[in-house]
């Protein structure tokens, strides 16, 4: 048997073998991560990031755009490489990291003429975030797979509309801001429905009520009012149904 002296030289030779072979693994991981464009100038970094972008080579670019950010941060080729860093993460299927690099730029440039980019970007993310791998190439509706994502993108399109009304994307963000607007309509409205059919009526009054308040020029908000009625009639709330039936049919005939 061995004794108490020979387990413990065992047990310390174990671990030095261990502990070197955990250093030789670390080093070899650090060189194998060692920055390619390490003391190249910045224009050269970002003249490589953007010939790799344009042969939609995202990972090489996402490479170079990162050491030039690393090296040169607030650069003139540094502040470009950061831009289109966005869009290497966005098509490399990164969508988290090209969220925070729209983010990281509009923080260290929030007056750049080219932040409406940055806006555009982060909310076309969010967009697309709001639906799973599968709904990105099916058939898809929006409203039945509500997501504060969506509520994101809406507020980053906002932003390019508003201030930069004369942005090349402001029309495109026009339009999803629509799509957007009725899908998130139609997802209140459809919590409402679901509310009056298990008899919780005063929450289906609440949802309805929020559909027209928050979304009055959306198709869901003349249900929401017939919805209102029905639901203040379940309660015995008889003016306040009345009310709400007589604005309906109102906005009804004016259709």
């Amino acid at each position: 048997m061995l004794n108490f002296k020979t387990n413990f030289t065992v047990s310390l030779l174990a671990g030095l073998l261990t502990g070197l072979l955990t250093l030789s693994l670390v080093s070899c991981s650090t060189k194998d991560k060692a920055d390619p464009y390490l003391n190249w100038p910045a224009d050269k970094i970002y003249n490589k990031g953007h010939a790799y972008l344009k042969k939609n080579d995202y990972n090489d670019a996402i490479t170079a755009y990162e050491s030039l950010n690393s090296q040169y941060p607030f650069s003139a080729p540094s502040k470009n490489g950061d831009l289109e860093l966005i869009y290497a993460y966005y098509l490399s299927g990164d969508s988290a990291l090209a969220l925070a690099a729209s983010s990281r730029y509009l923080k260290l440039y929030p007056t750049d003429q080219n932040a409406d980019y940055a806006y555009y970007m982060a909310g076309v993310i969010e967009f697309n975030n709001g639906r799973g791998f599968l709904e990105k190439y099916l058939p898809y509706q929006m409203d039945q797979h509500q997501s504060d994502n969506y509520q994101s993108a809406f507020n980053n399109f906002n932003q390019v509309i508003t201030l930069f009304p004369q942005s090349i994307y402001a029309q495109d963000c026009r339009r999803r801001m629509m799509y957007l607007n009725n899908a998130m309509a139609d997802h209140d409205l459809d919590i409402a429905q679901y509310y009056f059919t298990q008899k919780a009526y005063l929450a289906s009054a609440t949802r309805a009520e929020n559909v027209i308040i928050q979304y009055p020029t959306t198709p869901a908000s003349l249900s929401a009012m017939k919805l209102l009625a029905d639901s203040y009639s379940a309660m015995q709330l008889s003016d306040l149904s009345n009310n709400a039936q007589k604005y309906y049919l109102e906005n009804l005939n004016r259709k």
